[in-house]
């Protein structure tokens, strides 16, 4: 429960920017096309917290690393909420994308090395869940406090009182981990990205999640800007059309965790792509009264693929990677979550926004391609 907990907390920090930024940038004097320049410093230094993560889980313990993230999280929320310069919010980005990073991936190695496939999966509907209440609590500080500082602290005190949590539930992580043999717990290791690479299957895992995470983002980022410009949905709609497909992608997390005891990760994955094509083809049709029903099935499909990849993880590359290895495989996730999107964003204003379907008819296709070479190189797992 502690861990889903952490996670609730993890999604809650994501949307924060996008939700406040309206009325952030002239507080603080920025332009505002200024914000991606924030979100890719949050990126990068999640990318590298992902690949230094296993080196941290194999010194400190999965709970000493917690701690330090959701510290690190909730100091830097709240030095967002009391900055008025865009300077410092850059730098206050970096422990923010360090403590994100942090949580992500120890959280995802902690779940798949000791717990059963449907709590991966519950995992990652909790992600969803923080990721529905976070621009709820920012537009809760808009209005009851007519500031976007407000939703920053409310949001960095629930991390500074999870940290209190953590620190004093420390014993159950030690004792969670006493179930691993001496011998498991002295395989761990932690190699260096070229290593990771050569791995047979390593590259096509982390760019299924390159795609999928990319995919993701600009579904939500520029699905309610082709709402608006291509099917002249009204702009109140498409904001509550576009819940659904956050709404689907949530639900079908918390479905996902006892679908996952009948069936296989590959299948899940296989089952997730299937829903997101059939959701794209309803979307692409002429038809704005399919757009809400394309919208929730893309989001049903897009809930199994993240957490059934990386369920796979210890099988594939054994115990002894599966710390590096989700590492690995995160920071190429946060790639195309930090470089897809923007890329539609140019794709967008030089040829149009009506090519979002087609765009990201593309981002499937690399994701079938890669999760396929994944399976076709261990056909063990291919039931």
């Amino acid at each position: 429960m502690i861990v889903y907990i952490l996670f609730v907390s993890l999604g809650m920090v994501e949307p924060l920017l996008g939700g406040a930024w309206p009325t952030m940038y002239s507080d603080i004097g920025a332009d505002p096309a200024v914000a991606g320049v924030i979100s890719m410093f949050i990126a990068g230094s999640t990318i590298l917290a992902g690949i230094v993560n296993a080196r941290f889980l194999r010194r400190f313990g999965a709970g000493v690393v917690f701690a330090i993230s959701v510290g690190l999280m909730g100091l830097a929320l709240f030095g967002f909420s009391i900055s008025s310069s865009f300077v410092v919010l850059l730098l206050l980005a970096i422990p923010l994308g360090f403590g994100v990073g942090h949580m992500d991936v120890g959280a995802n190695s902690f779940v798949t090395a000791h717990y059963k496939p449907q709590h991966v999966n519950w995992l990652h509907g909790f992600w969803a869940l923080g990721a529905s209440i976070g621009p709820m609590i920012m537009a809760f500080g808009l209005v009851q406090f007519q500031t976007w500082r407000a939703g920053y602290r409310m949001v960095g005190g629930v991390h500074l009182i999870l940290l209190v949590v953590v620190l004093a539930l420390l014993p159950l992580w030690r004792r969670a981990s006493a179930g691993e043999t001496e011998a498991a717990q002295s395989e761990q290791e932690t190699p260096g990205l070229l290593e990771l690479s050569r791995l047979k299957g390593a590259k096509v895992g982390a760019l299924t999640l390159f795609f999928a995470g990319g995919m993701e983002l600009a579904t939500g980022l520029w699905g309610s800007t082709y709402l608006v410009m291509i099917r002249g949905v009204a702009p109140y709609v498409a904001t509550g059309w576009m819940a659904m497909f956050y709404g689907g992608l949530t639900l079908g997390r918390f479905l996902g965790g006892f679908l996952v005891m009948r069936l296989s990760d590959r299948q899940m994955v296989r089952l997730g792509q299937g829903l997101m094509l059939l959701g794209l083809l309803i979307i692409a049709l002429p038809f704005n009264a399919l757009l809400l029903p394309g919208l929730l099935l893309m989001g049903f499909g897009a809930s199994p693929i993240f957490p059934n990849i990386l369920l796979g993880t210890p099988r594939r590359f054994g115990v002894r990677y599966n710390s590096a290895m989700i590492g690995f495989q995160m920071a190429f996730a946060y790639a195309g979550i930090s470089f897809l999107p923007p890329i539609f964003g140019l794709v967008g204003t030089t040829v149009g926004y009506a090519f979002f379907p087609l765009f990201l008819a593309v981002l499937l296709g690399g994701m079938i391609a890669t999760s396929t070479m994944l399976y076709r190189r261990f056909p063990e797992q291919s039931k």
